[in-house]
């Protein structure tokens, strides 16, 4: 009878500068787990979302409440403690992150 045909959206050819989209994004990141600032942004950047746009959208999420570094380390400090790692390891460790 009738065959379906798809239509494949076109993908933006650069980065994403859409606002409205990233902060969604990443607040919906933020609800599933806490995330450091730095690697908030590498998610982020990992979806093609424009660098200028993204550092204004964590500063806002930032700024609003959202992005809680201090529970992000404390968990992954319990983490690698759980694990058995020294202090000194895991200081480096989440000094690496940081970077």
């Amino acid at each position: 009878m009738y065959q379906k045909r798809y239509v494949q959206k076109e993908k933006p050819l650069g980065p994403v500068v859409d606002e409205k989209r990233i902060y969604n994004y990443a607040v919906k990141l933020l609800t599933g787990r806490d995330y450091s600032e730095v690697k908030l942004k590498e998610k982020l950047r990992l979806k093609n979302f424009d660098k200028t746009v993204v550092e204004k959208v964590v500063a806002e999420i930032k700024e609003r409440g959202f992005l809680r570094e201090e529970s992000y380390l404390e968990a992954r400090i319990k983490a690698f403690m759980n694990k058995g790692y020294a202090k000194k390891y895991i200081l480096q460790k989440l000094t690496r992150e940081s970077d």
